[in-house]
């Protein structure tokens, strides 16, 4: 268990240098004239997260992601999602979102030792987007309301886990005084169909135990997530970041699951994001 110490204290030390207070310069913040029509790269994230929602265990997951932008005039695929920019409107827009989960070894965590383990969660569907205040143009108050679906998969099989709403008030502030720091707050509870919930709490009969008896998990209320992420380009192609999720499960639909072991968890979220690929063409209009 020494590689989780080592890692993070790592990923710490280079994060802080990149993130040191030397404004950036004029190259290190792409204009609206500037960015490029499309750019393709690869993200680099060392995570120290829980084995599941409410578990009483966390772990060390390092995962590299590939990502694809691209800034059309009227359909956009960016870090504010799938869009038509016909449906964009001054206080509304409508956009597809994501959202993802790492496995988990059950082996690894003594509650679920013997229970199959749980796999990559790889979620998407559409979200509108409320604009409640847009005090400047480079930051805006919102209220997300985005409805996913939710597939389970080890990239050789995949499985139906049913739907979340995950609504949230978000606060975006981009760039942040002279560094280019990009700041995302967002805050909100989960709802979960009971498919999902089965996935994370359910103790079928054959896998109960005298500490682990049967749960018959239900569809509801899942738990809040307070979710801070901060970033910093450091070249025009290469950008930092850091995030912490907090979250809360008191209240929760199957707090009486065997399997729910603590009503507070935290994850800690280190990287960066690589863009090798970028056209020569520039986006007709800024983000």
């Amino acid at each position: 268990m020494l590689i989780a110490p080592r890692l993070i204290t790592t990923a710490v030390a280079v994060l802080a240098a990149a993130l040191s207070l030397t404004p950036a310069t004029a190259d290190d913040r792409p204009t609206a004239t500037a960015r490029p029509l499309w750019e393709a790269g690869i993200a680099g994230i060392v995570g120290y997260v829980p084995d599941y929602p409410a578990a009483g265990r966390n772990r060390v997951q390092p995962l590299p992601l590939p990502y694809f932008i691209y800034r059309g005039q009227f359909f956009r695929s960016d870090t504010n999602g799938v869009r038509l920019e016909a449906l964009r409107q001054p206080r509304f827009e409508f956009d597809v979102s994501f959202g993802a989960s790492l496995a988990s070894n059950a082996g690894r965590n003594s509650i679920r030792d013997g229970l199959p383990d749980l796999d990559y969660l790889l979620e998407a569907g559409p979200n509108l987007r409320v604009i409640l205040w847009r005090p400047q143009p480079s930051s805006r108050f919102s209220l997300e309301l985005p409805v996913r679906s939710v597939i389970s998969t080890d990239f050789l099989h995949f499985g139906d886990r049913g739907f979340l709403f995950a609504p949230r008030l978000s606060w975006l502030d981009r760039p942040l005084d002279d560094y280019g720091l990009r700041l995302h707050v967002q805050l909100g509870p989960d709802f979960a169909t009971e498919k999902l919930q089965d996935y994370f709490y359910e103790v079928a009969p054959q896998f109960a135990r005298v500490d682990r008896p049967a749960f018959d998990a239900q569809g509801g209320y899942l738990g809040t997530n307070l979710d801070i992420s901060l970033s910093r380009p450091i070249t025009r192609r290469v950008r930092v970041f850091a995030a912490t999720k907090l979250s809360y499960f008191g209240g929760a639909q199957n707090q009486a699951s065997p399997l729910f072991q603590d009503r507070f968890n935290y994850g800690i979220f280190l990287g960066f994001s690589w863009s090798f690929w970028q056209s020569h063409e520039t986006a007709a209009r800024a983000e």
